[in-house]
């Protein structure tokens, strides 16, 4: 597949030239003849240059537009890329709100912290390492075992109410991982 990269700064410049150029040559006017039926001819040359700078004003006109249109397109992607950013990290803080009550990821929460069981951004490279050095076979069986035991102390509401919570997340991002946010998004969201 061809990727096609639309560039229209030459376009602008020469547009921008031609403008200029019109500019000067409408002040040529104030000077005299310099020969016989030269005001003619300059007449002649001043009415083909000022349809031709219009031209170029209108050319000019529409690159500005259509880059201030994708300026506008990417900014409005970045705000749904960020919402999506937003929704991965709440799911990520409902995630640690259960890990860091198993011993496994107890090292979460000795971090010092103004309110307790209140995770930031700076939890997740914690849990995401702890994830990878808990990645063999015997390690993830283990907690496994620690995430039963945990939800056999709850009760069946507070069961009920992370699940429903849960799903909502995933719901949540399933419905926005068909959206186009940069190339491999669908992947990543999944």
């Amino acid at each position: 597949m061809k990727k096609y990269k639309i560039d229209f700064g030459v376009t602008f410049i020469v547009c921008l030239l031609i403008m200029i150029f019109n500019e000067a040559w409408n002040v040529l006017d104030a000077l005299p003849e310099f020969f016989q039926n030269g005001d003619t001819v300059y007449h002649f040359i001043a009415g083909g240059t000022s349809i031709i700078n219009h031209l170029a004003i209108g050319i000019a006109s529409a690159i500005i537009f259509y880059y201030s249109v994708e300026f506008l397109h990417k900014k409005k992607n970045y705000e749904i890329y960020t919402n999506i950013r937003r929704d991965i990290l709440f799911l990520c803080y409902s995630h640690l709100r259960v890990l860091t009550k198993i011993e496994t990821f107890k090292d979460i929460n000795k971090r010092k912290r103004r309110v307790a069981d209140f995770y930031d951004c700076y939890d997740i490279p914690l849990l995401v390492n702890l994830f990878e050095d808990n990645s063999s076979e015997k390690q993830v069986e283990k907690i496994k075992s620690e995430v039963k035991d945990y939800f056999k102390r709850m009760n069946k509401k507070q069961i009920e109410e992370f699940t429903d919570s849960f799903k909502r997340d995933i719901e949540l991002l399933k419905n926005k991982a068909n959206y186009r946010y940069f190339k491999g998004s669908k992947d990543l969201i999944e």
